[in-house]
């Protein structure tokens, strides 16, 4: 069946093509019908929008899109809506998605990179903005080889209530991916500044070995193991890797929340020899049998 968006208009930009789909939005590319430049278009789904809830919190990304200054965050343009359903425009993030760079056991072996993405949610938690969701497929790596974070849906202030709590907290359900997602959330518990650093800790694993610290085949597999699992020492597969940004990979992997850095800002500083180093050496890498 054709997308009924497909060369839809809203405002001077008309719908070119499908970029990415969630189980609340949908992100199309969009082109300004005059001068060709491209934009993001965030449109909800069809099916969400009886649910007063998710509304709200799809106007709050919007707000809070408009709000952040910060280079690696697409800014949130206007308001509108397509074919009956509630979208918003934004920048349009060129570049490939992180998680296919790392595909098929190959690490991207970048470090930098990694810095940067952990500089952009640093800001954020400097503007005591949570992200909480936080995984590769959310970092664009850009043509100038900067990193963009995308898909700001369950993002929240933490002077707020969660927006967890708000969508879920009276379903008992979890909102997170399984590969990403940190052991007290499993168990209940609402996201944090250290929820996000641990998250970053997967991200680093991915980005620097190629897997996930627990890469099991089925997503309760993966729960299970970020609940219970210890995950291998980052410098036992990586030893080229400094021993001070080391210790910050495996603290922000730690089970326990107070044992990891307390925020985005304090892990950049442990990563911070990572910043200038462009690629480790295939030598560096101990593969996992």
């Amino acid at each position: 069946m054709a997308d009924p968006l497909i060369n839809a208009s809203i405002g001077p930009f008309i719908v070119r093509d499908l970029i990415s789909g969630g189980g609340i939005a949908e992100v199309y590319r969009a082109e300004h019908a005059d001068d060709r430049s491209i934009v993001a278009v965030k449109v909800m789904r069809p099916e969400r929008l009886g649910d007063r809830a998710h509304l709200a919190a799809f106007q709050t990304e919007f707000a809070m899109l408009q709000r952040i200054r910060n280079p690696g965050v697409p800014v949130a343009r206007r308001q509108g809506d397509i074919k009956g359903r509630p979208c918003f425009i934004m920048d349009y993030v060129a570049g490939q998605p992180l998680h296919q760079l790392c595909q098929g056991e190959r690490p991207l072996g970048r470090p930098a990179v990694f810095a940067d993405l952990v500089g952009i949610v640093a800001q954020l938690h400097q503007q005591r903005i949570l992200h909480a969701d936080i995984k590769l497929e959310n970092a664009i790596l850009k043509p100038n080889g900067k990193v963009g974070l995308v898909d700001f849906g369950n993002a929240h202030e933490v002077v707020a209530r969660s927006l967890f709590a708000r969508l879920f907290g009276g379903r008992k359900q979890l909102f997170a991916t399984p590969t990403y997602v940190a052991p007290e959330l499993v168990r209940g518990g609402a996201p944090t500044f250290a929820s996000d650093v641990y998250a970053l800790g997967v991200c680093a694993f991915i980005i620097l070995t190629g897997e996930p610290p627990f890469p099991a085949t089925r997503s309760s597999g993966r729960v299970r193991a970020n609940l219970k699992g210890t995950p291998p020492a980052i410098r036992s597969r990586v030893h080229e890797l400094p021993s001070r940004a080391a210790v910050a990979i495996d603290a922000a992997l730690n089970k326990d929340p107070a044992a990891r850095p307390l925020d985005a800002r304090q892990f950049a500083v442990g990563i911070r020899e990572l910043e200038t180093m462009a690629r480790i050496s295939t030598a560096s890498y101990q593969r996992k049998d």
